[in-house]
């Protein structure tokens, strides 16, 4: 069984590492970053992320990218069917 917990995708050796997840109705990540960028993907189900910049609505079909380092807290509108691929910030960054 592959985890879904990200902090497990973050020093994969390779540039690229995907999570599935899902979620429950009114599920939320509370506020965190990953040393990784994040591509945050509904498969199905509405997703709304958060940062001090702004605020995002993601429908299903539809991504977010989200930099690495940077703080945010996703909230779930119903039950949602998500993936996250974690990209390292360059090559050379892979261990």
């Amino acid at each position: 069984m592959r985890s879904d917990r990200a902090a497990d995708y973050q020093d994969v050796p390779r540039p690229l590492a995907v999570m599935p997840k899902l979620y429950a109705a009114g599920s939320a990540t509370g506020s965190h970053s990953h040393p990784r960028a994040q591509l945050l993907h509904a498969a199905s189900g509405v997703m709304v992320a958060s940062t001090e910049r702004g605020t995002w609505v993601v429908p299903p079909g539809h991504a977010l990218w989200i930099p690495p380092g940077i703080v945010h807290d996703v909230t779930m509108c119903g039950p949602v069917s998500m993936a996250s691929a974690y990209v390292a910030a360059s090559p050379a960054s892979v261990p």
